[in-house]
């Protein structure tokens, strides 16, 4: 019984935020953050050189980010390969 209480204490909660959520987005009057849109329309052509804005933002505003998180996805991926293995077929 002790766990159900939890389990409506935690959805009650959990819907009330998502409903202060909403209200508070429907409250805005831009529906993005514009600082950064207007950052990159202004200056991506001029420090990257490259004419297609999604392609700066992500070839050379991202770049480190894109490979750090492959290097990451391969190390995790290596690491559960060798720790699946038996004792039989490490050694």
């Amino acid at each position: 019984m002790k766990n159900k209480t939890w389990f409506n204490a935690f959805v009650v909660m959990a819907l009330f935020g998502v409903g202060f959520h909403m209200f508070l987005l429907t409250q805005s009057n831009t529906p993005y953050n514009t600082l950064s849109y207007d950052y990159f329309i202004a200056l991506a052509y001029g420090e990257t050189g490259s004419k297609n804005l999604p392609t700066s933002i992500y070839l050379n505003y991202r770049l480190f980010d894109s490979v750090f998180e492959s290097t990451i996805l391969f190390v995790v991926t290596a690491g559960i390969l060798f720790m699946g293995k038996s004792d039989k077929d490490v050694r």
